[in-house]
């Protein structure tokens, strides 16, 4: 286990300082790691940038080194990644000083390893609390990993089969972000070609002759039709009419009391809130019923998101209650999330983004005629939220996994299970 008792065996890894200028060539480009780049809390990186190195102010990394970042906020975010995608071994690589490089003697320690005793809380926690500097911008010493962060390395041959173990969580947790990215281009498709009615709800694209020319809106599908939100829904601004805004005697009750924070945040449905009303609150609010789609007309323009209990929010809000005989609440959902660049765009800016009735009230919206064919379109796109969602809790539970297998495989308060693991993975 984990011993602060105990030094790091010497040699078993080494701190890397500035690239020696005359070891790498100037005229060809190089990966570079912005610190943008890599990724909190478990590690990875993003993305290499290429570009020319000119000698100041970088470290020089190899493959299978780890990197962690040493300067507030970044490593209390906990930025450490592994480097495993560069060409070879001696390939190197490039990135920001405020970076501090590992370089594993592989001979005693497994880099794999090495890079995930660093990124463990118990380790990454010792290394926060040694920091050095001024308030902002304080950086964790690289003594303090020579001298004080301390630890104890079992033989290789554990080191190699718990870095495989957490090497499988990390897999799964890749796949479902590949996932994740070709659902979301997917869903951006289906919006882009279903709502306007490009492409038909059984995945075949209609022909020029199936279309006429509107006058305000441009091509729309026979059998559709185009108006203006005002002439499809109750618009509905909410209201918290009392001033000051901040009387704790308002709050705390049992009514839900919607922010844009809690639209913004949310998947398609509004599940949940952040703040209440009291009975004395409501009576200054406006109550608005399950089924409202609420929109965010500042700061965040154009969000949205539809409720599934009755709820009350303030002017910073929009509520919006469509005509079912016309339009079908999720359908006008799905349109207005496709209006929210446009939005963006039409908003007015003083001490912050807004748009208000004179933007929504005529503002287009192109749907079918027939109720049947707008739910069929909405219950596709549905799907693809609901995929997304699930890949993302599933991700959630997957961090959850290697935070407590790191706890303990890496502390030695339990031994490696292969087979556990790959059943507890089989289960997320």
């Amino acid at each position: 286990m984990i011993n602060v008792k105990d030094f790091l065996p010497v040699g078993d890894f080494s701190i890397c300082q500035i690239n020696p200028l005359d070891n790498y060539d100037k005229t060809i480009e190089y990966p570079f790691i912005p610190m943008d780049s890599v990724k909190n809390n478990y590690g990875g990186i993003s993305y290499f940038e290429k570009r020319k190195i000119n000698g100041s102010g970088l470290v020089s990394f190899k493959k299978h080194d780890t990197i962690v970042a040493k300067i507030t906020p970044c490593s209390e975010n906990g930025k450490v990644a592994f480097i495993d995608d560069l060409p070879e071994d001696n390939a190197l690589g490039f990135g920001s000083t405020e970076f501090i490089v590992f370089r594993p003697n592989k001979d005693n320690v497994v880099p794999k390893y090495l890079y995930l005793l660093l990124s463990s809380h118990k380790i990454h926690g010792l290394a926060i609390s040694l920091m050095e500097g001024t308030t902002g911008r304080q950086r964790i010493p690289q003594k303090a990993y020579k001298k004080r962060i301390l630890g104890y390395f079992p033989p290789v041959s554990k080191q190699k089969a718990i870095a495989g173990v957490l090497s499988k969580v990390d897999e799964a947790i890749k796949a479902a972000e590949k996932s994740i990215e070709a659902a979301e281009r997917l869903k951006t498709s289906m919006i882009q070609n279903l709502l306007p009615g490009l492409l038909k709800p059984d995945n075949t694209w209609r022909n020029e002759n199936e279309f006429y020319l509107d006058d305000r809106f441009g091509k729309v599908p026979k059998g559709w039709v185009a108006k203006p939100l005002k002439e499809l829904a109750a618009i509905q601004r909410g209201k918290f009419s009392h001033r000051p805004r901040n009387e704790p005697r308002f709050y705390g009750g049992e009514h839900p009391f919607i922010q844009t924070s809690d639209v913004v945040n949310s998947v398609f449905y509004l599940k949940k809130h952040t703040q209440s009303l009291s009975d004395l609150g409501v009576a200054v609010s406006r109550r608005f019923e399950k089924g409202t789609i609420i929109i965010t007309i500042a700061a965040n323009i154009g969000d949205v998101a539809l409720t599934q209990y009755d709820v009350f929010f303030p002017d910073s809000l929009i509520g919006i209650n469509p005509n079912q005989e016309l339009i079908t609440s999720k359908f006008l959902l799905m349109s207005l999330m496709a209006k929210k660049q446009y939005l963006d765009q039409v908003s007015t800016e003083s001490a912050q983004k807004n748009i208000n009735y004179s933007n929504l009230r005529p503002l287009l919206i192109c749907y079918p005629k027939s109720i049947d064919e707008q739910i069929e379109i909405s219950e596709r796109i549905e799907s693809i939220f609901v995929i997304i969602e699930n890949k993302k809790q599933k991700i959630k539970i997957l961090h959850k996994l290697k935070a407590s297998l790191m706890q303990n495989l890496l502390t030695g308060k339990i031994r490696v299970n292969v087979d556990k693991t790959n059943k507890l993975l089989e289960e997320v």
